[in-house]
């Protein structure tokens, strides 16, 4: 009988969200000290505390967090009980991973912290980005087959 190898970070999608969400909080904390907002062209790098909802909805900040904790919760039921597909998985634990991160700043910012700037049409964080990208991960994975 074989040992089981060693487990590498790039292996597990939850070490990877892990590791994203500290990111995300770290890019946030480095971003405070920030006299003002680094500029070049139309990308700017600064702290904004967003306190709406997704798309600009106004509701209490209270009800965003409780929100989102629900969204978490259901995020977690879906990745123990149901995917089972690779691209699935890492959308989930993606999505996740940056629900988690923004629901982290309401609960101690009183809003979501955007910390990079495209023109006046965008902001966003790297918490923004996991979710994109675990968004077209499960977009991916409605076409994913397996090799047979």
């Amino acid at each position: 009988m074989h040992p089981e190898p060693p487990l590498r970070f790039a292996d597990s999608p939850a070490l990877i969200s892990l590791a994203l969400v500290v990111a995300d909080q770290l890019t946030k904390y480095l971003v405070e000290g920030l006299p003002h907002p680094l500029t070049i062209g139309v990308i700017s790098v600064g702290k904004v505390v967003n306190p709406l909802g997704v798309f600009g909805v106004n509701i209490s900040n209270t009800w965003l967090v409780i929100i989102g904790l629900i969204i978490c919760a259901a995020l977690a039921v879906l990745l123990i009980s149901v995917a089972k597909r690779p691209p699935t998985r890492l959308g989930l634990w993606l999505l996740l991973g940056g629900a988690v991160s923004n629901v982290l700043d309401r609960y101690l910012h009183g809003g979501v912290t955007d910390i990079v700037a495209i023109g006046s049409a965008s902001r966003f964080n790297l918490a923004d980005v996991m979710i994109i990208l675990g968004a077209l991960a499960l977009l991916r994975s409605t076409w994913w087959q397996p090799k047979p």
